[in-house]
């Protein structure tokens, strides 16, 4: 990959229903929520971002996001060497995944351990989708149903597949909010780990929420992803009801 300068936006809002905001946002080197962060980095720096959607319905679904996005900075802080050569081959990939399936098990039991000493956090559990720069290659992670999309060439692509129950059973009448898969709730969850293989100049990454991706679907956010506040889009999602917190993070590549 070029030595791309990473121009980031980062939102997360509450919407319009919910009393208070359970996603976070990691952006760089800080956690955030109820706020709208923008930036640049450097590749070469190896920045790393993700969104968290504490899960609604659970007690203390803010703690569990939060806790998770703090325990993932401190893990690509501190990633083994070999995980950060110039040039990551398949088993380099392997590795990742390894390192990844450890941490997820790891964090996991810690906010279940957190439950267990206090009954407030009993239960809380969250989504997880992210981004690491490695060098010249790009990883991503992903657990629940917080989305990646890659929008290149004026075409819009989904990068990660949903871990719900509507999209394990190619059902959509199954409500969009019964998840599969997630980090401290329910039993031991996986985390998928894979590369997207190139960027070029122009081209945008997204994460997000599905507090966004409920309310806009791929068609809509491709019209409002070039856009050029990120904004715009948390505002589209309130304009038709902003029923679910809303966090989302759109990085462009520019030399």
């Amino acid at each position: 990959m070029r030595n791309f300068i990473i121009s980031a936006e980062g939102i997360s809002n509450k919407g319009l229903v919910r009393n208070h905001n359970e996603d976070h946002v990691l952006f760089g080197d800080i956690v955030f929520t109820d706020d709208y962060v923008k930036r640049s980095f450097l590749v070469k720096d190896n920045p790393v971002f993700a969104v968290a959607d504490g899960l609604g319905g659970h007690r203390a679904g803010e703690v569990a996001s939060r806790e998770v996005l703090e325990h993932l900075k401190d893990f690509t802080e501190n990633l083994p060497p070999d995980a950060k050569i110039a040039t990551l081959r398949e088993p380099d990939i392997a590795t990742l995944r390894e390192q990844f399936t450890g941490w997820v098990t790891n964090v996991h039991q810690h906010l279940v351990h957190l439950g267990n000493i206090n009954p407030a956090f009993t239960g809380m559990g969250t989504t997880v989708c992210g981004l690491l720069f490695l060098h010249d290659k790009v990883i991503w992670i992903h657990a629940g149903d917080s989305r990646l999309y890659h929008f290149s060439g004026g075409e819009l692509a989904r990068v990660t597949e949903d871990h719900s129950q509507a999209a394990l059973m190619n059902d959509p009448r199954i409500p969009s909010n019964m998840i599969a898969n997630c980090i401290g709730a329910g039993p031991a969850p996986y985390i998928e780990v894979g590369e997207i293989s190139s960027i070029a100049e122009g081209d945008v990454l997204l994460l997000c929420s599905d507090g966004l991706s409920d309310m806009l679907d791929d068609h809509r956010i491709a019209s409002l992803i070039a856009s050029k506040d990120v904004r715009a889009l948390a505002e589209a999602a309130n304009e038709i009801g902003g029923i679910d917190n809303i966090s989302v993070i759109r990085l462009v590549f520019t030399v």
